[in-house]
């Protein structure tokens, strides 16, 4: 009989819950929330009377090669790129323009939750947490009652799925055996970087306040050395 090679057999279980974890967390809320693939504005609130025809919009001018400034819809032609909920410069906002409306919708939403709990696990993973605790605490925070319950707001999920995003940067700073102490201060803030400009071009400024807010709390409370953490951020 051929013999197993006892090394593939010992880092084969290793690979394999290192990827599970993250393949868990990028298919369970588009399973979960099945429905929004076919009619992401179910829900008949702020989504289908406000965040989907104004995400439409933005998606028809820049297919159409123009930039919106102004909503044509309106008599009096309001701004349009100048509404920070129409999300211009976030990228998922993008989607409605090479894609249909719906389904960039329901894209969109699925990527709210899929950053959110990426984002805590890997939070959770610096922390020192062991691999289950952390999907669970990554699931705890994707379908927790804000997430789920604010799926008709898709400014205020996707600012809130950068949470987690500013807690890992906060702790890439503390020292740590894992992370050579020169590449700290420049992985936290090259992770910061986009966070903080997604967090901001989704559009949710009361959203953006409360979790600056906790990001400042926390940096407070964990940024070591202080100054210097509070320097890089």
């Amino acid at each position: 009989m051929r013999k197993e090679n006892p090394q593939f057999a010992i880092r084969n279980p290793r690979w394999l819950s290192s990827i599970t974890p993250i393949i868990l967390i990028l298919v369970l809320a588009p399973a979960i929330m099945y429905p929004l693939w076919s009619n992401p504005v179910s829900a008949g609130e702020d989504d289908v009377v406000f965040y989907y025809p104004l995400r439409k919009l933005v998606g028809q001018a820049l297919a159409a090669g123009q930039f919106p400034l102004t909503n044509p819809r309106e008599v009096t032609s309001g701004p349009l790129a100048a509404d920070p909920q129409a999300a211009l410069m976030h990228p998922p906002t993008w989607l409605f323009a090479v894609m249909d409306a719906k389904l960039a919708y329901a894209i969109s939403i699925f990527l709210a939750f899929q950053l959110a709990g990426l984002g805590t696990y890997f939070y959770m993973r610096r922390l020192g947490l062991a691999r289950p605790a952390c999907t669970f605490s990554s699931i705890a925070f994707m379908l927790s009652g804000f997430m789920v319950g604010h799926r008709v707001h898709l400014s205020m999920i996707h600012t809130a799925a950068m949470l987690p995003w500013g807690l890992l940067c906060i702790e890439l700073l503390r020292k740590n055996r894992d992370v050579p102490h020169f590449s700290r201060p420049y992985l936290a803030s090259g992770l910061m970087v986009p966070a903080v400009f997604l967090a901001i071009a989704a559009g949710s400024w009361p959203t953006l306040i409360n979790v600056g807010i906790i990001w400042a709390a926390y940096l407070a409370l964990r940024g070591r050395p202080f100054v210097k953490s509070a320097a890089v951020i």
